[in-house]
């Protein structure tokens, strides 16, 4: 094993490094800094100081992390966050490209590289400047090379902003959209919580009776799944726009307000029931995005901590809008088991290049109208996108806008075909909801 593999088994432990006047030091949990991890970092010395010179610093990445930070996801258009605005008028360049840097200074997770010693690690980097390109089309970050925001600007006043999604969630470009226009004034805000701190909360949880209940809980649940059927090799992915208008969003609010239950459970219960009249299938597993956010800190922390939770849909056994209000209850009382933390035996049989848990995506993202920030009469011109990632069978991303909803719905094309009718069959079945 090299020196730094190593280190990265000491990474994945807790410890944390850098360099102060040229000398190594660290910050260890309880029991972790023994004498053979003192072996480690002294047969490591030279390297580590070597690559934590100009001031970073080597710690430990989120378990929810590990498994986006790969160098398909890295390059991925699944991989970035891209927004938007078209502003009432030119902006003060100099004051935009402080305002932008100062929210890489701010946030640490936008300028972190992620490295892969025994797991991933984040290489936290000092501030460092953002470029504000020319044109419509910032460079593509990559999770290996901070920033982790990049920026431009055309002839006709479009800001255009991407973030690598190992960086953000979406709550968190919510936060970072908020702050934008008031740095670009020049106010003072309050430091933010350190990323860092998530991290040690996500060990301590993972090593609680509480994570290993839930184990037991998911083995339970999903050991038995099966996924959409699949009957041939993958297909091209299909995507059409989708748009509940504001009269069928009152019928759904409506729906889910008698249900004693939210949009969302009314909107993915229509979702299954079309997926199951498209496929056969009356057993399904979605993979539903949620914010790993468990501490009043989180809420205002920029962080990639976004995760799964697997919600497994046996539309036979009644009311699918019943359905889906219990298995979200039950699926949350144990949601803070990371994804990446699942047991190994609860993936079901699946084709090649299939995602192996589940096929299925489903979102409802309620922050929209937090998207736009206060910045020479900024207009958000479009919602960030989700294309389908690789090995899924179907998803749909939905938008809170206008008091309606608007997102994207896709499947792979050997899954499900003629898209513009399954659209169309959503939208009745919501109307009949």
């Amino acid at each position: 094993m090299s020196d730094l593999a190593a280190v990265g088994e000491l990474v994945d432990a807790g410890v944390e490094l850098w360099t102060e006047e040229g000398e190594l030091c660290f910050l260890a949990p309880p029991g972790v800094f023994t004498d053979s991890a003192r072996a480690v970092l002294r047969a490591a010395r030279a390297e580590l100081i070597s690559l934590l010179q100009g001031g970073k610093r080597l710690a430990p990445a989120l378990l929810i992390e590990r498994g986006r930070v790969d160098d398909r996801f890295a390059e991925a258009l699944s991989g970035v966050r891209t927004v938007s605005f078209a502003l009432s008028g030119p902006p003060d360049r100099a004051a935009l490209e402080a305002a932008l840097n100062e929210l890489v200074a701010r946030h640490e997770v936008l300028r972190t590289a992620y490295l892969r010693l025994r797991g991933f690690a984040r290489l936290i980097h000092p501030p460092c400047p953002v470029p504000l390109g020319l044109g419509s089309q910032p460079p593509r970050p990559h999770a290996s090379r901070p920033p982790l925001l990049t920026a431009a600007l055309s002839d006709d006043h479009v800001l255009t902003l991407t973030v690598h999604g190992t960086a953000v969630d979406g709550m968190s470009l919510a936060l970072l959209m908020e702050e934008l226009g008031p740095l670009y004034r020049g106010e003072s805000l309050p430091d933010p919580p350190s990323a860092q701190h998530q991290v040690r909360r996500e060990r301590a949880y993972l090593a609680s009776p509480e994570a290993q209940a839930a184990q037991r809980y998911w083995r339970r649940r999903l050991g038995d799944s099966v996924g959409l059927p699949v009957l041939s090799s993958p297909g091209a992915p299909e995507t059409v726009p989708i748009v509940v208008p504001p009269a069928l969003a009152r019928t759904v609010r409506a729906r889910a307000a008698a249900a004693g239950t939210t949009p969302f459970t009314v909107l993915l219960a229509a979702f299954g029931q079309v997926l199951s009249e498209a496929t056969g299938a009356s057993d399904m597993t979605v993979a539903v995005p949620v914010a790993h956010r468990w501490h009043p800190d989180d809420e205002v922390t920029v962080s990639g901590a976004r995760d799964l939770l697997l919600l497994r849909l046996q539309l036979g056994s009644g009311d699918p809008v019943d359905v889906v209000h219990r298995e979200r209850i039950n699926a949350m009382e144990h949601g803070r088991l990371p994804f990446e933390a699942l047991p190994a035996d609860v993936a079901p049989p699946r084709a090649p290049g299939r995602h192996p848990v589940f096929g299925i995506q489903f979102a409802l993202q309620g922050f929209g109208s937090r998207l736009t920030p206060d910045l020479v009469g900024a207009r958000l011109l479009d919602l960030p996108s989700a294309p389908l990632g690789p090995g899924m069978d179907c998803g749909l991303m939905l938008w809170d806008s206008d008091d309606g909803y608007a997102g994207e719905l896709s499947c792979d094309g050997a899954v499900v075909s003629g898209l513009s009718g399954v659209r169309g069959r959503y939208l009745e079945v919501l109307a009949g909801a």
